[in-house]
């Protein structure tokens, strides 16, 4: 059985923390900042 590696999550441009994918939409955890999933 091979072990599977969890994939980080995108970090936020401004404030560095964890970001949720919602929607393609890129939402900030910690400051609220959102970009578009399709931006590079």
């Amino acid at each position: 059985m091979s072990a599977m590696k969890r994939r980080e999550p995108p970090r936020c441009d401004l404030c560095g923390a964890a970001m949720d994918d919602v929607q393609c939409k890129l939402r900030c955890r910690n400051c609220g900042y959102t970009r578009d999933c399709s931006d590079p």
